[in-house]
């Protein structure tokens, strides 16, 4: 192999790396948004399957709902369960 053949090599090496390391980085950047994301909907989704499956559940047309409203749906998986229940 030349120098120049060397050369060209070592050049499109360089390109491919500089490609893949942006490539990479849109990857992270993007498994990181998802999961911050995930994490802040998380305890909204928790309190919409308990309102569903309650109301599935609940087979009586005067038994009380899980909650009466998103606020008291918090405090009350907050105070039954805790803060990790969200989660």
């Amino acid at each position: 192999m030349g120098d120049k053949e060397q050369a060209r090599w070592k050049r499109a090496g360089q390109d491919f790396a500089k490609e893949h390391r942006d490539t990479f980085g849109l990857l992270v950047s993007g498994g990181v948004a998802g999961s911050v994301a995930k994490t802040l909907t998380a305890p909204l989704s928790r309190l919409t399957i308990l309102f569903q499956v309650h109301s599935m559940v609940t087979t009586k047309p005067h038994a009380p709902q899980y909650a009466e409203s998103l606020s008291s749906g918090l405090r009350k998986v907050l105070g039954e369960e805790g803060f990790l229940a969200f989660w």
